[in-house]
């Protein structure tokens, strides 16, 4: 008789390693399912150094910022919160050997379907076989394909082109980060101006070292995806304004994050976690540092659940870790965010930003990390509304107003939110 598993996670990334490594931590018998095991992971990490070290992974914080830089057009702010770069190569190694040390078990296959029983889930293979286990893990992504999803919010998606180069040019001689860079780059045609004007990006830039940056083009969120194509003229169009000499492309990245959009059902046997559980920051993209933050208290519910309980409500107690009645108003307000962002113009983005940073700092900040009450959430976005332009304020109002703006209110006001 073949083994059957406490819990098996499709997918290979760190959000599935970071919650392998805590069910094994907490006795649970865990075996990850990918056909990508150990595949290079391509994107770059960065957050804020803070949470990071919350996380437990600073042994893999490549460099630090202590004032990163959000410019607009007229506006310049130091922001005063120390930022890091994550090792991508080091963050991989560090949860491998975790989950190995822990126990946990690993196959190079691929999960294409999944049955669910009252005592066990039964997961089918490509290669025609099945493994069994108590509780499925969906952590493959933001095009998981595992879960049911619920409600009418509509999707969005961050884009970026970035480049690692070495680059003759003293730019960045000061170590200066830049988070944002909404300035339109010099000596643009009329046709490529009200490109930028119409469907505003930013430059994000890290300097690594002597003469080593990585630069990226960052289309912070709209409905469509932006084409590798277009985010990287831009990127270069960037580069020629600064007067950058690259001398050496070391790495190449092009990123597509899912954002916002319908929540999981959180009343499925199936679990997600990851991007694959909605955890992706709806307003910012944010997502890694979330969940591997989550992942010690979804570890803890499932234990607690499947000792004292069933499969179901083992899943169910886990969810609630995730989607909390509080948690689900704050996404909301943070949707509502989004919705706003995929509609402004370059100058109305850049006015929102010079509002957004103009609020206290304690408040923009737990705002972007995403672990707020749904009462700090909503005194953030009206602190906004009062630092923000006229112009901007209609636009807010206006959005409010409609059909899609009611879940605002319901939100604020913790209407309809069942457990």
């Amino acid at each position: 008789m073949s083994k059957i598993f406490d819990i098996v996670i499709a997918g290979s990334g760190p959000s599935a390693l970071s919650l392998a490594e805590n069910t094994a931590k907490e006795g649970l018998s865990t075996l990850i399912i990918s056909p990508t095991l150990r595949k290079r992971w391509i994107p770059n990490y960065a957050s804020w150094y803070s949470d990071i070290v919350s996380a437990g992974i600073e042994i893999c914080i490549e460099e630090t910022w202590l004032n990163p830089i959000v410019r607009t057009s007229r506006d310049s702010f130091e922001l005063p919160f120390r930022y890091a770069k994550i090792s991508t190569p080091q963050l991989q190694a560090l949860l491998d050997v975790r989950c190995s040390r822990k126990g946990v078990q690993m196959l190079s296959e691929k999960v294409i379907a999944v049955q669910h029983y009252d005592d066990c889930s039964i997961v089918r293979l490509g290669d025609g076989n099945v493994r069994t286990c108590r509780v499925f893990v969906d952590a493959t992504g933001g095009t998981s394909t595992f879960l049911r999803k619920e409600g009418s919010a509509l999707q969005g998606y961050q884009t970026a082109y970035g480049l690692l180069m070495e680059a003759e040019s003293a730019t960045w001689d000061r170590g200066e980060m830049s988070l944002m860079d909404y300035r339109m780059p010099k000596n643009l045609s009329a046709e490529d101006e009200f490109s930028f004007a119409m469907l505003p990006t930013f430059l994000y830039a890290m300097p690594l070292g002597k003469n080593l940056v990585f630069l990226e083009e960052t289309s912070l969120v709209s409905r469509a995806i932006q084409p590798k194509g277009l985010l990287k003229k831009r990127l270069h169009q960037r580069i020629d304004g600064l007067n950058i000499r690259p001398s050496r492309i070391l790495d190449e990245e092009y990123c597509i994050i899912p954002m916002g959009g319908p929540r999981p059902d959180i009343h499925q046997q199936s679990l997600g976690f990851g991007s694959a559980a909605g955890l992706v920051h709806p307003a910012t993209g944010y997502q890694l540092v979330y969940s591997l933050s989550l992942a010690p208290l979804v570890a803890q519910a499932l234990r607690v659940g499947l000792e004292e309980g069933t499969p179901k409500e083992a899943v169910h107690l886990a969810w609630q870790q995730m989607w909390s009645k509080d948690q689900r108003r704050c996404w909301d307000m943070f949707q509502f965010g989004m919705d706003l962002l995929c509609s402004l113009s370059l100058e109305e983005t850049q006015d929102f930003f010079s509002a957004f940073f103009s609020i206290p700092a304690s408040q923009w900040k737990a705002f972007l990390s995403g672990q707020l009450h749904p009462f700090d959430v909503s005194r953030a976005m009206a602190s906004v509304f009062l630092q923000a332009s006229n112009s901007t304020r209609i636009n807010l109002l206006q959005k409010a107003t409609q059909k899609e703006g009611m879940t605002l209110f319901r939100s604020i006001f913790g209407f309809s939110y069942s457990s």
